[in-house]
C-alpha cells in the first residue's frame, strides 16, 4: 500500500490498533538480510563524497538523524505491507515518506508492532556493523592500515609505468 494512502486510512480509522495490525506483514527477516540492510544504511550515512582536485574522494562523515530515519524506513519496508522505494536515492521521497507517517501519528505505532525481539536484532546488527566502520576506518590501527595500503598501491602503480 503507498504511504499516503496508509496514512489517510490511519487518520480516518476508528480502531487505530487494528489498522495497524492489518498491515503488519512479516514477524521474521533473515538474518542475511538484516546485515545487508543495516550496511546500506550505515555506508549511506556515515561517508561523504567530496572533490577533490577533480577526485571524487569518499570521507568519513556521520548523520545520524538520516540513520535513524533509514533505520525506521527500513523496519517499515520489511515488516508491513507499506511501499517504499528502495532503491531511490532521493532523500526527498524517504524524508516525505517519514514525515507523512510521523504527522498522523502512525510511524512510531507501526514500529511498535513489529515484534519487540525482531527490532532489537535489527539495532544490534545496526550497531555492530556501525561499530566495524568505525574500528576499521577510525581507529588507530585502521588508520595506519589505510596509509599502509596507500603507499603499496602507489609503490605499486608507480612500478607498473615504468
Amino acid at each position: 500500500m503507498n504511504y499516503k494512502k496508509f496514512a489517510e486510512e490511519y487518520k480516518n480509522a476508528n480502531d487505530k490498533e487494528k489498522c495497524i495490525q492489518r498491515h503488519i506483514v512479516a514477524e521474521y527477516v533473515p538474518y542475511e538480510e538484516k546485515i545487508a540492510q543495516c550496511h546500506r544504511i550505515i555506508n549511506t550515512t556515515s561517508h561523504k563524497t567530496i572533490k577533490v582536485k577533480e577526485q571524487d574522494r569518499e570521507m568519513f562523515w556521520l548523520n545520524t538523524p538520516m540513520r535513524h530515519m533509514f533505520y525506521i524506513i527500513t523496519l517499515l519496508s520489511f515488516y508491513t505491507d507499506i511501499e517504499w522505494n528502495k532503491e531511490a536515492n532521493d532523500d526527498n521521497e524517504n524524508l516525505a515518506m517519514f514525515n507523512e507517517l510521523s504527522k498522523c501519528g502512525a510511524i512510531y505505532e507501526l514500529v511498535a508492532a513489529i515484534p519487540t525481539y525482531e527490532r532489537t536484532a535489527f539495532e544490534t546488527v545496526l550497531d555492530m556493523v556501525y561499530d566495524d566502520v568505525c574500528e576499521n576506518e577510525r581507529s588507530i590501527i585502521g588508520y595506519f592500515d589505510s596509509k599502509i595500503d596507500s603507499v603499496l598501491l602507489s609503490l605499486t602503480e608507480f612500478t607498473n609505468k615504468k
